[in-house]
């Protein structure tokens, strides 16, 4: 981090090492939500993306 005015545009565009990693409950929570989506598709073939 950068002190009060003394940021360097370096600084500011510089890349962070920070990578993003779902917690086990936003893996199940997004397989429920994935999995009735695709169910509605399967009732409504009209609702899926233009192939």
């Amino acid at each position: 981090a950068c002190k009060k005015n003394t940021c360097t545009e370096k600084d500011i565009f510089a890349e962070k090492d920070v990578k993003f990693v779902p917690s086990e409950q936003r893996k199940a929570d997004q397989k429920t939500v994935d999995d009735e989506v695709l169910n509605v598709i399967k009732v409504h073939p009209t609702l899926s993306l233009p192939s």
